[in-house]
């Protein structure tokens, strides 16, 4: 373990504690130092008090980027400028794209007509290699995810349609990083989603089947958790709580250290979602506070929003997390909590993945 990962272990463990402390009736510290106006933790955690105003806008982040757009084409992006074009869906639509990694491969959900097609994108090559998988015809996020070594990935495919069910059921098909399909235990239930690989191992929630599963490489998959796993920075653990109140859908964030697990999402709040952990920071988006949407950074310090308009899913490279916003690409840098002016390219971007 190098010094950073010591840091980092030791800064998440203090902020387990103060995590914990608060969700054990602890007094709640004020928001940490910064150079606009913020909010309190006990304010944010109320959901009442307003965020800080968002700050001058910093220059977009200087990094290499594969941008996947509406006219069914991926685009490599360098500092901002478009240096190569891919089309790989020009029949149809991209629904989706997840890179590796080591941002040297990607897959690309493309949508033709009724069907949806899987395609491996090769950095070496650039060239599109379309898979014998069957993916979902409606994909979201979380239906194609990577290993953390890069050595595999695995996507939601269709499984069997069982009469008297309302949908067809779904199963989680395992493949190498060049495609080839391998072995793995059969998980055929209806409506499975938020397909996860951490530390933890390759996960999936199921409504139907207790909530989040788990597969370690043993001959079956495990209970996990009742919540759905987004994200694992141990010993800190990110869960969605998804439920329904007179008629609509809420989303909560909720932190899980251990046995012990508190929810970061106050009442009343509808909508929050978990973006990652960075050092002592865990960061989530509520994308309903007006008039844009917070961006919330929680520590042993307290609570402070940034104001902004931001999107999820999101792509994290390195501390940074890039999202969609209407079309364009905006970062959030966490090392200085600020958004980035938007990159816009001459074709709207449907999704962004790290890149070569």
């Amino acid at each position: 373990m190098n010094s950073h990962q010591r840091r980092g272990r030791t800064l998440n463990v203090a902020l387990a504690a103060a995590l914990l402390a608060s969700a054990c009736g602890g007094v709640a510290s004020t928001a940490i130092p910064s150079p606009t106006p913020s909010r309190s933790a006990t304010a944010i955690q109320s959901g009442v008090a307003s965020p800080s105003p968002s700050a001058t806008r910093i220059p977009f982040p200087t990094t290499t980027l594969l941008a996947a757009t509406a006219d069914g084409s991926l685009r490599r992006v360098v500092n901002g400028d478009v240096r190569e074009r891919i089309d790989v869906c020009a029949d149809g639509t991209i629904l989706s794209l997840t890179g590796s990694p080591d941002r040297g491969s990607a897959i690309v959900l493309c949508q033709r007509g009724i069907d949806t097609h899987a395609l491996l994108i090769q950095g070496s090559t650039g060239q599109a290699h379309e898979l014998d998988a069957a993916p979902l015809r409606r994909p979201g996020p979380g239906t194609v995810v990577w290993s953390p070594d890069g050595k595999q990935f695995a996507i939601l495919v269709s499984g069997t349609c069982v009469t008297g069910e309302p949908v067809c059921r779904s199963s989680v098909e395992l493949r190498t990083a060049d495609g080839k399909r391998l072995t793995t235990p059969l998980l055929d239930q209806p409506a499975l989603e938020n397909l996860r690989w951490t530390v933890l191992g390759l996960s999936v929630f199921s409504p139907t089947g207790g909530g989040t599963l788990l597969w370690t490489g043993s001959t079956s998959w495990q209970p996990y958790d009742v919540d759905a796993l987004v994200v694992a920075n141990l010993p800190i653990v990110l869960l969605h709580h998804l439920a329904a109140s007179n008629g609509r859908s809420t989303n909560s964030v909720v932190v899980k250290i251990g046995a012990q697990r508190t929810t970061l999402t106050p009442s009343g709040v509808e909508e929050e979602y978990a973006l990652g952990v960075v050092g002592d920071d865990i960061l989530t988006w509520r994308p309903a506070d007006l008039p844009n949407g917070t961006l919330l950074v929680h520590n042993a310090a307290g609570s402070r929003g940034v104001a902004g308009s931001f999107n999820y899913p999101v792509t994290q490279i390195g501390d940074d997390f890039f999202a969609v916003v209407s079309g364009n690409v905006v970062a959030f840098l966490s090392r200085t909590q600020a958004f980035s002016s938007p990159l816009t390219l001459q074709v709207p971007v449907i999704a962004i993945v790290g890149w070569r």
